[in-house]
């Protein structure tokens, strides 16, 4: 079977073969639903020819798909070596999928000699830092070593650059939902009365586990998650995240006292049989909401999921990721993901919440405002009240760099420049990411002179350049003519040419405006303010009066 690669998939490909020709090891970062799998099944097809290929997993789940996946996609011979699956050295295939947990067996392992591979794929590579699959890559010293995950955040703070030497690609959630290979994400905050949390102790970077199953098997307040998702959630498949094996079958009892029938519980000791026949009643709509604890975070397919309600307060931003992803693929009729965000009070930890996960790097401030404007519309996407937030700061900033421009001699923060002019906030990749490329750097070099980019990543510094590169194609003000503007006290946000004429009178001035300047200036400022406050009538009265004085300077 032949697959078509997405654009992102290419570039990922091409990531990782540049990153093994100068590194042993490289980390890829793919988001949950858009097909990691995928990724690395191409990446051994296109590896063969130079040798063996060994996948690592740590669940069987995630070994039968990847051998079902990789001998479909590629048509190479695929063989599993998992408790009493066995390959054969003799008869070698193309590729082998194995658990780290047979692997790791020193017993085990030295059936196949050192240079048997010459590839090791490590899937969920977020748990490639624990010493079992240490022990697998030592042991196969000669083979290179691509990690896949969609977590790379560790909420023990493990390292990830302790397995891996560089990031081939970073293809987050927020860049799938943008380009349309996600599907929108919309928050509801529901708030748990009398739910504290302000005991509960961290242990390795997170909440107790036993403190928050304490608080949160109480019985008020598992009725109070039951209710709610059932009433938020109307008629969406959902998946529910409870804290414990406890307390999601807690909350599946009291779903189906509300409603009987709707829900059932799965754990890691169900059996096997039973886990395969309820997972497949799900997918046919047989019930409406799916509870487990931690079962379902990673190496679960089910697209028409459309509800997931995180009943498990996290300080995790990857364990969060894991939990939502469960949601974010496209299906059929699906228009968006509901996240339902059980809230009590945090005291002094700081929890995950869904605006995380789409923009880690925003701050406090910033995500107080996205949370209002969810808050107050319902139907808003994160997406859209992330950036509606963005803006509304950006425009503060703005001004504040302006009227400080206008009375001081100040020299412009050519970082300040980037989230004030460009309405951006570069966001990192959560480990790291890729260097520029150097096509970026040529371009920022030429256009954009005065911006360092020591420490930003490739992401980052593509994000700048796209966003340069929008301006021009929109023939507004230059990254160099906007510097001049802002060091003047004056709005940058006019067009090109008007830019290059104020410039103009400001270099026959001393780098002083006019108060002709000041004058078009002035009424440019109140008619955006008058279009903030909503008052049409006297925004086109001021853009009448704005357009005559931006005519007269341009002569």
């Amino acid at each position: 079977m032949t697959i078509a690669l997405r654009p992102y998939q290419e570039q990922a490909v091409s990531g990782v073969f540049r990153e093994l020709e100068l590194h042993r090891s490289t980390l890829l970062v793919a988001a949950t639903g858009t097909g990691k799998t995928t990724i690395f099944s191409e990446v051994a097809r296109q590896w063969q020819p130079r040798g063996r290929v060994l996948i690592l997993a740590h669940r069987e789940e995630l070994i039968n798909q990847a051998a079902r996946r990789v001998a479909e996609q590629t048509g190479l011979r695929v063989a599993i070596e998992m408790a009493d699956q066995r390959i054969d050295p003799l008869f070698p295939p193309d590729v082998v999928v194995g658990t780290v947990q047979t692997l790791s067996k020193e017993r085990r392992r030295s059936t196949i000699p050192p240079d048997f591979f010459d590839l090791v794929i490590v899937d969920e590579a977020h748990h490639a830092v624990a010493d079992t699959y240490g022990s697998v890559i030592e042991y196969f010293a000669g083979a290179k070593v691509l990690g896949v995950t969609a977590t790379p955040d560790r909420g023990d703070g493990a390292a990830m650059r302790k397995a891996f030497e560089s990031v081939a690609f970073v293809y987050e959630i927020r860049d799938a939902i943008e380009q349309g290979f996600l599907c929108q994400v919309r928050q509801k905050a529901v708030r748990i009365e009398g739910l504290d949390l302000s005991k509960v102790r961290t242990v390795a970077g997170d909440l107790n586990e036993g403190d928050l199953e304490a608080v949160l098997l109480e019985d008020e307040h598992v009725q109070a998650v039951a209710d709610a998702t059932l009433r938020e959630a109307g008629e969406r498949p959902t998946m529910l995240f409870g804290v414990t094996v406890a307390h999601a079958h807690a909350l599946a009892a009291a779903l189906n006292a509300y409603r009987p029938g709707c829900a059932r519980a799965l754990d890691g000791k169900s059996d096997r049989e039973v886990r395969r026949s309820t997972l497949a009643a799900f997918s046919r709509g047989e019930f409406q909401v799916l509870s487990n604890c931690a079962l379902f975070t990673e190496g679960f397919d089910e697209p028409s999921i459309a509800c997931v309600a995180v009943a498990r307060p996290t300080k995790s931003r990857g364990f969060y990721t894991q939990m939502a992803g469960r949601g974010t693929r496209l299906h059929p009729g699906k228009r968006d993901l509901l996240i339902l965000d059980f809230q009590g009070n945090a005291g002094r930890h700081s929890l995950v919440s869904p605006l995380d996960i789409l923009d880690g790097s925003m701050d406090e401030e910033a995500k107080k405002i996205a949370a209002k404007k969810i808050a107050a519309d319902p139907e808003l996407s994160i997406l859209d009240a992330l950036d509606a937030a963005s803006r509304e700061k950006a425009e503060r900033i703005r001004a504040e760099t302006l009227a400080r421009a206008r009375y001081q001699a100040v020299v412009i923060d050519p970082f300040a420049m980037v989230s004030t002019f460009l309405d951006i906030a570069p966001r990192a990749g959560r480990w790291g990411g890729a260097a520029p490329a150097q096509e970026d750097l040529d371009y920022l070099a030429e256009r954009a002179k005065g911006l360092l980019v020591e420490g930003l990543d490739g992401g980052q510094v593509a994000e700048i350049v796209k966003a340069i590169r929008q301006r021009y194609r929109d023939k507004l003000s230059s990254w160099n003519q906007a510097r001049c503007l802002i060091r003047a006290g004056l709005d940058p946000e006019v067009d090109f040419h008007t830019a290059s004429r104020t410039i103009d009178i400001l270099a026959s001035n001393r780098w002083k405006p006019t108060q002709a300047l000041r004058d078009a200036y002035d009424l440019l400022g109140q008619r955006k303010a008058a279009e903030s406050a909503g008052d049409r009538d006297k925004a086109r009265r001021l853009l009448t009066a704005e357009r005559a004085a931006f005519a007269q300077l341009r002569g």
